[in-house]
């Protein structure tokens, strides 16, 4: 129950607001809300996360009351429940959701297009281009909810089939407080997302996984993220399962660091690029490898011949 409250206040109340019982005369008397927007994409100080996600006219602190008057009458407003002696509610929106606490705004999610963070991401921007972003901070994940926090502020996104679609700030000591949860527990729930194009600043010959993705689209493929593998248990810095032209029958893409000194890893790969089987662990995958990116195929894939020689070609990976 606790474990599904947190993505809840993120998900879950802003997707009911499209209900069709919902009454369209009171999204009408929404007021346009003009968005804090950047023009230029800029790295934010680890001490300013709450400037990240901007309102021009509202922010976290202000009372419920201004958000009433800023953008008139709310689809909802109920109680949500009391934790100590704090109250909490929402003030929903058809496209806005604010938490309120003790009357004062606690944090909000928006799903408004046209809104981007003082980092340049906005709704409908990819996974890829937001991990990307931020690239100076620790990104982690929960769920759907794609997560960084500092110790004032926790920033997240919800993405879905790897597209952004909304986007929140929330004051952190709320935010775990209307949940029940310590920050140990969140992060208990969570996984960190490595930065593959940051590890790329030291390390020249470590391709993106976007960089990969973007080819095969490129040369004609529909290609689409279904997940995000473990990728430690065959040495591997990252792993993604992705689904190409609509089959069913699985890719996957592996990257590897050339400079990891790990004994089994580097005997693993070598051995790899001679017989097309990776083994570090008895795992025993089939994989073609080009430079120090591999790919697995499903025997059963109707293009598996196509994609092996247009991976194979991808000269970006070999130089």
């Amino acid at each position: 129950m606790k474990k599904n409250i947190i993505i809840g206040l993120l998900l879950l109340v802003i997707v009911g607001c499209s209900n069709e019982e919902i009454s369209t005369a009171s999204t009408e008397e929404e007021n346009s809300l003009d968005w804090e927007i950047s023009n230029e994409v800029e790295k934010t100080d680890s001490a300013n996360l709450g400037e990240e996600l901007l309102l021009k006219d509202l922010r976290i602190n202000d009372s419920s009351a201004k958000v009433i008057e800023a953008l008139g009458k709310p689809i909802s407003q109920d109680e949500l429940r009391k934790v100590e002696s704090s109250n909490f509610k929402e003030i929903v929106y058809e496209q806005q959701y604010f938490l309120i606490k003790d009357d004062k705004v606690v944090g909000y999610a928006i799903k408004a297009p046209g809104l981007k963070t003082k980092s340049g991401i906005a709704i409908n921007d990819t996974l890829n281009k937001l991990v990307n972003a931020y690239a100076d901070r620790k990104v982690l994940k929960t769920d759907s909810t794609y997560y960084m926090y500092d110790e004032n502020f926790i920033l997240s996104f919800v993405v879905d089939d790897n597209v952004i679609n909304q986007i929140g700030l929330f004051d952190l000591e709320s935010y775990l407080n209307m949940s029940d949860w310590t920050i140990d527990d969140l992060l208990l729930q969570s996984e960190p997302i490595i930065n593959e194009r940051k590890r790329d600043k030291d390390n020249n010959e470590l391709v993106d996984i976007s960089e990969v993705i973007n080819y095969f689209e490129n040369v004609g493929y529909h290609i689409q993220v279904k997940n995000r593998m473990i990728s430690d248990t065959i040495g591997a810095i990252y792993a993604y399962n992705v689904v190409v032209n609509n089959s069913e029958h699985e890719v996957e893409f592996y990257g590897f660091d050339p400079k990891n000194e790990d004994t089994i890893t580097k005997e693993s790969i070598e051995e790899a690029k001679k017989t097309g089987i990776l083994n570090p662990h008895g795992v025993g995958i089939p994989v073609i490898f080009n430079g120090n990116i591999a790919i697995f195929i499903d025997e059963e894939h109707p293009d598996k011949n196509q994609i092996e020689k247009d991976f194979i070609e991808f000269n970006s990976l070999s130089n």
